[in-house]
């Protein structure tokens, strides 16, 4: 279900766009994806929609609330893995994907989201490169550390619904 409300609300923002009004079933669609989607996910369909394959929304979706909460300013500071954004890249994984496919360095100013890891289509480039193409297949390894969150979606439910 969380895939299918992330694609309704991805072909809802296009659709709002080109001045096409939702019907009355997309809208009671929107009304039951409310206790599937966290509230500050929808901002990111488009990007997560057009990064990764559809059987991976999902499990995208969940890593990222984990992460960040869908946070772009996300950061951990207690430790000295910096890991930052919404899916809280690390500078030394950042810097392997920035070597081999083309995202711009760790810690680079950009003018609206400050540092290039806190921009969400920076950040999700990077986790979407380090998911298919660094491995060459699909490895969710890199979030093992948030697994007892994102694993079982009944719990992640339970929890997310709980914060909502």
């Amino acid at each position: 279900m969380i895939t299918k409300c992330l694609l309704a609300w991805y072909m809802a923002i296009n659709s709002f766009s080109m001045g096409i009004t939702p019907t009355i079933e997309q809208i009671e669609l929107f009304q039951e994806c409310d206790s599937y989607l966290p509230q500050n996910c929808v901002q990111y369909s488009d990007k997560i929609i057009e990064k990764f394959a559809i059987e991976d929304v999902e499990t995208v979706v969940k890593i990222i609330w984990c992460e960040s909460r869908f946070e772009t300013t996300a950061h951990r500071y207690e430790d000295i893995t910096g890991d930052s954004g919404l899916v809280q890249a690390i500078p030394m994984t950042w810097g392997w994907v920035e070597n081999k496919y083309d995202i711009p360095k760790w810690d680079m100013y950009d003018p609206i989201y400050g540092f290039v890891q806190f921009n969400p289509e920076h950040n999700l480039t990077f986790a979407s490169h380090l998911l298919y193409d660094m491995h060459g297949y699909t490895n969710f390894n890199h979030w093992n550390a948030s697994r007892w969150c994102w694993e079982d979606t009944d719990k992640w439910l339970e929890m997310m619904r709980n914060e909502q």
